[in-house]
C-alpha cells in the first residue's frame, strides 16, 4: 500500500506503527519533502513549507520527517541553510505528487541540495528497509548483512533502494569500495515498521545510522 494513500504515518514509542488519517484529503499533486543533512555540523534550515527545521550532527537527528510542501511541484524551492556560523542558499525543484528526500552537502562555502526520489510503501506484515547512499562521491555504495550477504549493492551517489523484509533482528554494514562503516545493529525490526539506513562520509570516514520514517502534520 503506498504511503501517500495513508495520508500520515506515525510511530508510537519508536516501535509499533500507527496509522493516522487526515480529516481532509490532501490535494492531488501534493509534494512531501524530507531533509537529510550530510553537512559537517548541526544545521538550521529556513523553509517556506516547514518553517525552521533543525538538523543535528548525530545519527537520526540529521534526518527530518517528511513535510507537506503543498503545490511545490514544478517550482524552484529555495532554503536558507545555516551551519558553522555561515548561511547559504540551497535550491531544488521537485516534481508534482512526489515524496522526495533532499540531501544537503557542503561545497566550499556553498550548500547543494540533491533530490532523491522516494517510493515509500507500507506493509503491515513486513518491515520496510530503505538504504540511502547519501554521499557525493561513492559510486558503488552497498549494504550487507552481518553474514556478508549483500542486501543492496552498486548504488550511485545520492540514491536509494528499498525492500520489504521479514521482521527480524538484524545487523548490517554499509560500505563504499574499500571503506566500511562500523557494523550497525538495527535491533528487532517490527512488522509494519519503516526503517531507513543512511550512509554518509564525514571527512574521510564512512559512517552509517538508522532512522524511522515519519510524516509531520501539515502546517495550519
Amino acid at each position: 500500500m503506498p504511503l501517500a494513500a495513508l495520508a500520515l504515518m506515525g510511530f508510537v514509542g519508536g516501535a509499533k506503527a500507527q496509522i493516522l488519517l487526515y480529516a481532509q484529503r490532501l490535494p492531488e499533486g501534493t509534494v512531501y519533502v524530507r531533509l537529510a543533512s550530510a553537512l559537517p555540523a548541526a544545521a538550521s534550515v529556513q523553509t517556506d513549507f516547514a518553517g525552521k527545521v533543525d538538523l543535528g550532527a548525530d545519527g537520526a537527528n540529521r534526518i527530518s520527517p517528511y513535510f507537506v510542501a503543498g503545490s511545490a511541484g514544478g517550482k524552484t524551492v529555495s532554503m536558507q541553510v545555516t551551519e558553522g556560523g555561515k548561511t547559504a542558499t540551497a535550491t531544488f525543484a521537485p516534481k508534482s505528487g512526489t515524496f522526495i528526500t533532499v540531501v544537503l552537502h557542503q561545497k566550499g562555502d556553498a550548500v547543494t541540495a540533491a533530490i532523491v526520489a522516494d517510493k515509500p510503501e507500507y506493509n503491515q506484515l513486513k518491515a520496510r528497509l530503505t538504504f540511502y547512499n547519501a554521499t557525493e562521491d561513492c559510486t558503488a555504495g552497498s549494504l550487507a548483512e552481518g553474514s556478508g550477504r549483500p542486501v543492496f549493492a552498486n548504488m550511485p551517489p545520492d540514491s536509494v533502494q528499498a525492500r520489504s523484509i521479514n521482521p527480524v533482528a538484524a545487523t548490517v554494514t554499509a560500505a563504499c569500495g574499500g571503506g566500511r562503516a562500523a557494523p550497525l545493529s538495527l535491533g528487532q525490526l517490527d512488522a509494519g515498521g519503516l526503517y531507513s539506513v543512511w550512509m554518509m562520509r564525514m571527512g574521510t570516514q564512512i559512517t552509517s545510522f538508522m532512522a524511522r520514517d515519519t510524516i509531520a502534520p501539515p502546517r495550519s
